[in-house]
This record gives structure tokens, C-alpha cells and sequence, in this order.
């Protein structure tokens, strides 16, 4: 009787514990990108120089455009957002550029750079430079 708690406690002290993934997802400094490639996110918060923040659900996004002279224009119901920079379709890491992650809802969180910043990330990388939020009328 006195062994069963004993292979209790062995049996589970043998099982993995998971891996520590507080924050779920990859920071590439302008964007947020979901670890899991079938991980989604509910809600895409545009992240203001000002310190001012604005999140829409993706439920809402009826529309994704992309330019390459203008950068991505998101059409969601009652409010279009407006993305400009630079590498906004290259791959950061994964093989998952800003496009592709918004079109595959990954993306968590997109992050204004002001102008020094800018100039200072290396020319091969994502950077957004303006977001503009303009509700629909």
C-alpha cells in the first residue's frame, strides 16, 4: 500500500514541465508575431508615437490592400488604418513578413517608429513609420 503513492509521485515527477512562453509571441521592434504557426490572434492593437494605442478585432478586417509606394491599407467595419515604412511584405524571420502575418492574423500589436529610430534600424528590416486611423463615415 505504502508504494503506490510512492510510483504516484515518480510517475509525475517524469512528466516535462512545458516550456516558460509568458509573452507568445516573437517582438521584430515594429510588429508582434504569434510563436504557433496556427496560433491567432483575437484583437490587432496599432501602437501610436504617442504613446496612445488603438486595438480592433480582427473579426472586424473585411479588406487587406497592399501598395508598395503607399504600404498596407487595413479596411476593417468602421475604421481603415493605414500602414506606411519600409519591407512591409519581406520576410523578418520564419519566412513571415507584416503582411503575411496580418493576413494570417498572427500579428499582435504593429508599433510607430519616429523618424531617428527609423534611421537607425538596418535598411533590411520592417519598419512602420506612420499609422493613420480614420474612422469611416
Amino acid at each position: 500500500m505504502s508504494e503506490k503513492p510512492q510510483l504516484a509521485d515518480r510517475i509525475l515527477s517524469r512528466r516535462a514541465a512545458p516550456p516558460d512562453d509568458s509573452d507568445g509571441y516573437d517582438d521584430y521592434g515594429t510588429f508582434a508575431l504569434l510563436r504557433g504557426v496556427k496560433e491567432r490572434s483575437v484583437m490587432l492593437e496599432f501602437r501610436l508615437t504617442g504613446g496612445n494605442s488603438v486595438a480592433v478585432a480582427y473579426a472586424l478586417l473585411e479588406q487587406v490592400l497592399f501598395d508598395p509606394s503607399e504600404g498596407i491599407t487595413l479596411r476593417f467595419l468602421g475604421v481603415t488604418v493605414k500602414l506606411r515604412g519600409r519591407n512591409l511584405s519581406r520576410s523578418a524571420a520564419a519566412n513571415t513578413s507584416v503582411l503575411e502575418g496580418l493576413h494570417r492574423h498572427r500579428v499582435s500589436w504593429v508599433a510607430e517608429v519616429d523618424e531617428f529610430h527609423s534611421a537607425v534600424r538596418p535598411t533590411d528590416i520592417a519598419v512602420v513609420t506612420r499609422i493613420e486611423i480614420t474612422p469611416v463615415k
